[in-house]
């Protein structure tokens, strides 16, 4: 269902609707705060605040933008507003505790989701696929090293990691080339 849908059903009292945006958003807003305070409890407990805010205040709500950038904006502030107490409580200038944002907001939000993408990618390749795949990729082993703690041949791996890049092309590949679309096009 369309976010405005959802959105203009929530303003008018639907609880369902509002259950739904939460249920799509809170994980990547979540993330998203954690990039600033730099404590996943923090940007939890910031992101269920910021829920909280938008239920409370449901029927005076406009959104101009998507309902997604809204609320980015909406914990983005939060995030800086915890910031801004938690300087104040240890007499240390806002300025030394602001997060340096290298890249647009939209870039974050983009490789926050493509990571997401990614890990169900991860999760959908067969058990031993994705044991490799993740003993090579994400711990750094070689071949060897993984055949030699699996207990298989080195070819084998090697055709594990093949499979699960081939397995990982199919799946990610709509969304690189949306990518690919959306900045160079």
């Amino acid at each position: 269902m369309e976010d405005s849908l959802l959105i203009k059903q929530f303003q008018e009292g639907n609880l369902k609707s509002y259950e739904t945006l939460y249920k799509k958003y809170y994980k990547l807003l979540a993330v998203y705060a954690k990039q600033f305070v730099k404590d996943l409890h923090i940007s939890e407990d910031i992101t269920q605040d910021t829920f909280v805010m938008i239920y409370e205040k449901r029927s005076n709500i406009e959104i101009h933008t998507s309902f997604k950038s809204f609320m980015y904006t909406a914990v983005r502030n939060n995030c800086l507003n915890y910031l801004k107490k938690e300087a104040k409580m240890i007499d240390t200038p806002f300025a030394q505790n602001e997060p340096i944002i290298e890249e647009e907001d939209a870039n974050t939000i983009s490789n926050i989701e493509l990571a997401e993408k990614l890990a169900k990618a991860i999760n959908k390749l067969p058990r031993q696929n994705k044991e490799i795949f993740k003993l090579s990729r994400y711990r750094g082993l070689t071949n060897e090293e993984i055949a030699t703690k699996l207990n298989l041949t080195k070819r084998t791996v090697e055709t594990h990691i093949s499979n699960a890049l081939k397995k990982l092309r199919v799946d990610l590949l709509p969304i690189i080339l949306f990518v690919l679309h959306f900045f160079y096009f």
